[in-house]
């Protein structure tokens, strides 16, 4: 590996978080070419989630910098949103069974990728989209090391009552979810 290519790992690791996702895209935007990631690969630097999804390999798949990185890097505007939005808030007042449910909503003309539908991550996300909000009331949660999109508090409330509109048995929108 010569100099540039190590100065250009060096910067992924540098800034590198605990389940930070690298897009393809992304990263040749800023110079890292298919065949320097095919490397990182190859020798073990880096592993596929995906066709052009990247996380730093032995890493575990973390739900709230998936999100945070997706939008960051790929100019998304994924958010949580309903009971997720009220729990980083704290006004939870459950103890959740099982591996927990993360609620995203996300414009319609965004489609949710396959990779964030897959069962690796920590939390099972759940996805959302309405028209119903026109233009989402969204505010920035520092999260740790991540800058989430989070559902503003009197837009959560309103897509909470949504949800239970749509299914008053579940947290599950079942007829905008995306599956």
């Amino acid at each position: 590996m010569n100099i540039e290519n190590t100065n250009k790992i060096n910067r992924l690791l540098q800034d590198y978080y605990p389940g930070k996702l690298y897009f393809s895209g992304s990263l040749k935007q800023n110079g890292y070419s298919d065949q320097l990631l095919k490397q990182y690969r190859n020798s073990g630097w880096l592993s596929a989630l995906s066709k052009g999804v990247m996380y730093r390999t032995g890493d575990r798949l973390l739900s709230f910098p998936a999100l945070a990185c997706y939008n960051q890097q790929m100019g998304k505007s994924f958010h949580v949103a309903a009971h997720s939005a009220l729990e980083i808030n704290g006004f939870n007042h459950y103890v959740p069974m099982g591996k927990p449910a993360l609620m995203v909503g996300h414009p319609k003309r965004q489609t949710v990728p396959d990779w964030m539908k897959n069962n690796e991550f920590d939390k099972v996300m759940k996805f959302f989209s309405t028209e119903t909000f026109t233009e989402p009331q969204l505010s920035t949660f520092r999260l740790g090391e991540v800058d989430l999109l989070v559902s503003s508090p009197n837009r959560l409330f309103l897509s909470v009552f949504y949800c239970l509109q749509i299914n008053m048995h579940s947290w599950t929108c079942s007829i905008s979810w995306s599956s």
